[in-house]
């Protein structure tokens, strides 16, 4: 029955179903051999999803099994810490922990090999006691050559204590910076004893869990803290995490070195290409044995597909638009299985999914299992379809019937006797449609199947699927506050771009003194201005591009459309503004917020630190902390919209404003912060300035409406 679709744990599995079982024994037989080098790491690189947790799973398992006498194996996950100010303390805990229940659970451990696993834990536990203790005071940690700043940390954290109590902490700082290089020296003291061929192998993994920067951070402590002899680590990541880590790690240096002239206005933008270290140097430095895990055979994925069907039988039908629709990975199968199933038992609670038991005489619309299958599909894969839909609600249905229709004219050519071309072709659709014809996978998914009873989505059936995707993909809703109207979202709405908000009129809290100022009613943009918004100008009104764009076909780079606008000025700004106001028929005034419009609309009256409060937080805006090293959608974070439910007024892009900049000539101010600025420049006090002719990646803007005066 379509209602009993299973619900498939995110879990990882020993038993071999990708070929990865000569991977593992491969590396077991080379970590167990006598004359195994240590220390040593693995690099174990692969996607989201890819099986990397799997392959490890299976490596401990064979150590565990057949080779407790002087393997202990440890598996730490730095995401479960992420929050811990420095990851290397609980990683430590953690070996130190693995060490002593190694000991407790394998009673018939050699004597010399017990006593040298304690003095392994001891010196462990004593290396984790000086480090957190030394944290307490803010500890600066350079991790490539170990070295704790004691004094400099402590002088940070109290910049007026008084002269006597400063030398006694750092002395005392100082003493555990020596406790810990005494805990580094003990510990290759302690592998010299006998048994020599003890080893510790941990596993690190979900490292893509993190942040990028925290990821870094994991690898630098393996390489500083335990790059001593007796330990052997496998280190599980996607290299497009270290690529976004080093880039936030490093971005410094690019900045700094064109510092005066972005100040001037007249300089190159930072190219980050020019980070001193590749991604790739910085895995070599760290990963003496990559491990690239490769794409698993097409039949071995099919046959993992066919196993979760299995359990599915009502679902394995649609094996072949599934396979076709789908990204193979068994993390998405198992999560497409997992939101079938939901939309499948919501469907059936309703009354409006076709079943063995639904009355079909009833005169409404009913849902079908194979329909329901494809929109699934759909907001797995095909999420711009989806948001386009939101504006033209019927494409799919016009993309179905096209489908339908060079599908028979196609074979009506095949038929002819005389092998005459006739019918429509791909380039004799709408042009709204023809991109979206040209994806075979879209089509495969879109072809209606009859001899399985299939009708296809019509104008009578698909609200259905639409609200049904709803409920586990975006909604928006809107309700008043004291503050005015409050955007309420689980995923953001691209059907809200473009639009305005209302800020009533009335006092508010400016600046970093909260002064009270009074600001007469005016409307903001919800969201900064996209590219797709910015395009429509540029085509439209024959505008210059931004330098970053595509000059032959006149558009943004692919897969941005509701990114913010960057690499725009205040003149190109204004110009937008200008234009927009004719689209309206000049019925309102658009031009750039001054500084004052901008905080109230980030900031609402209380006089709050950040849009959503007082304390910073990384999951609700783009900011350096967040390690994205780019713009993300501008519905990316609706945790973060402020109290009158502006997106993206912190971090992501700075926004220009119309003000001036008082204390430096020339300039304008900027508002709010960006990707790769830290969350000091997010909040909303925060002021920033550039010169009106100055254009960068990381700088956008949105628009103020006023209605018309009539003597205006």
């Amino acid at each position: 029955m379509p209602d009993k679709i299973r619900i498939s744990g995110d879990f990882y599995t020993t038993e071999d179903g990708f070929g990865y079982n000569k991977y593992a024994k491969t590396i077991v037989d080379m970590i167990t051999d006598q004359g195994f080098p240590s220390p040593f790491t693995f690099g174990v690189f692969g996607e989201w999803g890819s099986g990397k947790t799997s392959l490890m799973r299976m490596i401990e398992e064979a150590l565990s099994k057949g080779h407790s006498d002087f393997i202990v194996p440890v598996w730490f996950n730095p995401w479960r810490y992420e929050r811990e100010p420095h990851l290397i303390v609980p990683f430590l805990k953690t070996i130190q922990h693995a060490l002593s229940k190694h000991i407790m659970t394998h009673n018939t451990l050699p004597p010399e090999t017990v006593r040298k696993l304690r003095l392994w834990k001891n010196k462990i536990s004593g290396a984790a006691f000086a480090l957190s203790s030394g944290f307490k005071g803010d500890l600066d940690v350079k991790f490539l050559n170990a070295k704790l700043e004691a004094e400099r940390a402590v002088r940070k954290e109290e910049d007026h204590i008084e002269s006597r109590k400063l030398n006694k902490k750092i002395k005392k700082l100082e003493q555990f910076s020596t406790m810990y290089h005494n805990v580094l020296y003990k510990l290759e003291e302690v592998y010299e004893e006998e048994p020599t061929n003890l080893r510790v192998v941990v596993f690190i993994d979900d490292l893509d869990r993190c942040l990028p920067e925290k990821a870094i951070e994991v690898l630098k402590g393996v390489k500083s803290f335990l790059d001593i002899p007796g330990y052997i680590f496998f280190i599980g990541i996607d290299r497009k995490v270290i690529e976004k880590g080093i880039r936030v790690e490093y971005k410094g240096f690019v900045i700094e070195d064109r510092a005066r002239e972005r100040a001037e206005g007249n300089g190159d933008q930072p190219n980050f290409d020019d980070i001193p270290i590749t991604p790739s140097d910085y895995l070599e430095k760290i990963v003496q044995l990559p491990i690239t895990l490769p794409p698993v055979e097409s039949t071995r994925m099919e046959d993992y597909l066919r196993r979760l069907l299995h359990e599915n039988e009502s679902i394995k039908p649609y094996l072949d638009i599934i396979q076709s629709g789908l990204k193979q990975n068994p993390r998405t199968y198992k999560r497409f299985i997992n939101t079938l199933a939901f939309h499948t038992k919501l469907a059936v609670e309703k009354g409006c999914l076709k079943t063995a038991r639904t009355d079909s005489g009833q005169d409404q619309p009913l849902m079908t299992l194979e329909l329901l299958v494809k929109w699934t599909i759909l907001n797995f894969a095909f999420l711009d379809l989806v948001e386009a839909m939101k504006k033209r609600k019927l494409l799919i249905i016009e993309l179905q019937d096209w489908t339908e229709r060079l599908d028979m004219e196609k074979q009506e050519k095949i038929n002819a006797v005389d092998n005459t071309e006739r019918g429509a072709t791909l380039a004799e659709t709408p042009p709204h449609i023809r991109h979206w014809l040209s994806d075979g996978k879209l089509k495969t998914i879109l072809r209606i199947n009859k001899a399985r009873g299939d009708t296809g989505f019509t104008k009578e059936n698909i609200d259905l699927y639409v609200q049904m995707g709803e409920f586990t993909y975006t909604f928006l809703e809107q309700k008043e506050s004291a503050q005015g109207p409050v955007i309420k979202t689980a995923a953001g709405h691209i059907e809200a771009i473009g639009k305005m908000i209302r800020i009533p009129k009335g006092e508010f809290l400016y600046g970093k003194d909260n002064k009270t100022v009074l600001l007469d009613e005016y409307e903001i943009g919800i969201y900064p201005v996209t590219n797709a918004e910015y395009k429509e100008f540029v085509d439209d009104s024959k505008y210059g591009l931004p330098e970053h764009w595509d000059r032959e076909k006149r558009t943004y780079p692919e897969g941005k459309n509701d990114h913010p606008v960057v690499n725009v000025s205040f003149e190109d700004a204004s110009a937008y503004c200008k234009w927009k106001a004719a689209q309206d028929k000049d019925k309102f005034t658009y031009r750039l917020p001054t500084e004052e419009e901008f905080e109230k609309a980030a900031r609402g009256s209380d006089g709050r630190e950040y849009p959503w409060g007082d304390d910073f937080d990384a999951g609700k805006c783009n900011t350096e902390e967040s390690g994205t090293g780019d713009t993300t959608p501008v519905d990316k974070f609706p945790e973060g919209v402020s109290p009158y439910g502006c997106f993206d007024t912190a971090g992501n892009i700075w926004e220009w404003s119309s003000s001036d900049y008082e204390s430096v000539k020339g300039t304008k101010v900027v508002r709010g912060g960006s990707w790769n600025f830290n969350q000091l420049n997010a909040r909303c006090t925060t002021r920033y300035w550039f010169r009106p002719g100055f254009r960068t990646h990381d700088a956008g803007f949105r628009c103020v409406r006023t209605l018309q005066k009539p003597w205006q």
